[in-house]
């Protein structure tokens, strides 16, 4: 009888030594390794050691590259998710996961593992889709970007990153939800004396939020649109529990949605700021890149995974030589103290922000081609893959005043 064999990397998790004692108990199984991490089980992958992967779908490091080289060395991965967890299993399929299970049903683990479909190679030829039918054919996600206090640059990622979802095709609704106080209007040059979060607000107690939602949201171009945030940081109290997650889902169903969300889990608004990150379907958790930074980040991922328990990509924002730590250095440290789903080093690029500033839009389309820019489209690689390679050229921008 043909034994296929098995590598196994849970970073952990509780169902590990359930799944390893199948795994011990099939006849048509063999555990090959338990691998300490994606990037030791790459390694074995690469040494043509195993068929099959078994992995926990929170593991650090695991994402579409990560597949893409498994399946590029014949390797099928299979993913274990949390049962009813039903952002989990889509971010299985956003990575190019096909196979998984569920913790609680590791029982049927012997008979998925030993049946599994060849895997499909990475650069097989494929005819190209029309951008309109992967649009029509992608639901809307939302993605909240949150983080330390100190000004990370949580605005600068999150119209950024909308921005580039722009571009690539995708109608796009950018939430300015910071209880301290929203800039992100004036940041795109958005003329707007009224507040758009508080407009919805209304339309929330008026019983209309699902239907006229946009009438509240101000036109960047001819895909983005953003909802303008509180004029003052009092006045979060008047934004009703319920309403960022109406908005959010209402917005969804148009298209994917960006929400730029306060800092941090302590302070007055963090209502607000939890209802963000509770609507995510992707969590960015961004934080400045020098020591204060980092043990600032440290504390937020704790408060994450205490209060919300969603996995999380860091965005560690300003990196620079001068901080005297490389990337791999800082990469490091983050990975000691927690367990995001993946690390991106945003360098420092003052230039390209301070030209996106003045000219009153996102740095993604302020200055498309500088460091900044380009790293923030390796996120987005990330986060969508199956937006990779839909550019759009830039057009002329809306300005409207209310």
């Amino acid at each position: 009888m043909a034994r296929h064999t098995v590598l196994v990397v849970a970073a952990g998790a509780m169902w590990e030594s359930d799944a390893l004692a199948l795994l011990d108990r099939s006849p048509e199984l063999v555990l090959l390794k338990r691998c300490v991490d994606v990037d030791d089980l790459l390694g074995t992958i690469a040494a043509g050691q195993a068929e099959i992967a078994l992995v926990g779908i929170d593991t650090p490091g695991l994402d579409s590259d990560a597949a893409a080289r498994a399946a590029d060395a014949g390797v099928r991965l299979v993913a274990v998710l949390p049962q009813g967890h039903e952002a989990a299993a889509s971010r299985a399929s956003q990575i190019g996961i096909a196979l998984t299970v569920e913790d609680s049903d590791l029982a049927q683990l012997p008979r998925l593992l030993a049946e599994r479909p060849a895997p499909m190679a990475r650069h097989a030829p494929v005819e190209p889709v029309p951008a309109e039918e992967v649009e029509a054919a992608t639901p809307g996600r939302v993605i909240t970007v949150w983080g330390t206090g100190g000004a990370p640059g949580r605005s600068t990622v999150a119209a950024g990153l909308a921005a580039l979802l722009a571009r690539r095709g995708t109608t796009v609704t950018l939430v300015d939800a910071d209880p301290a106080g929203g800039t992100l209007g004036q940041q795109l040059g958005v003329l707007d004396e009224v507040s758009g979060l508080l407009a919805v607000s209304r339309l929330a107690t008026a019983g209309r939020l699902e239907e006229h939602w946009p009438s509240a949201a101000r036109a960047v171009s001819d895909r983005m649109v953003v909802v303008t945030g509180l004029p003052r940081a009092t006045r979060w109290r008047e934004v009703p529990a319920g309403v960022l997650t109406a908005l959010a889902s209402s917005a969804a169903r148009e298209g994917w949605v960006v929400i730029d969300a306060g800092a941090g889990l302590e302070g007055d608004g963090d209502r607000l700021t939890m209802e963000a990150l509770e609507v995510a379907d992707d969590v960015l958790v961004v934080a400045t890149a020098e020591p204060i930074g980092l043990g600032r980040l440290a504390r937020a991922l704790v408060d994450l995974a205490d209060q919300v328990a969603k996995p999380a990509r860091v965005l560690v924002n300003r990196q620079r030589r001068s901080l005297g730590a490389s990337d791999d250095e800082v990469a490091g440290l983050v990975q000691q103290t927690s367990h995001p789903l993946a690390i991106h080093l945003l360098p420092e690029d003052r230039v390209a922000v301070d030209k996106a500033l003045l000219a009153a839009t996102a740095v993604t389309e302020g200055a498309p081609d500088s460091a900044l820019a380009r790293a923030l489209g390796q996120v987005l690689d990330a986060l969508a893959p199956e937006l990779v390679g839909r550019t759009r050229p830039r057009r002329g921008r809306r300005r409207l005043s209310s």
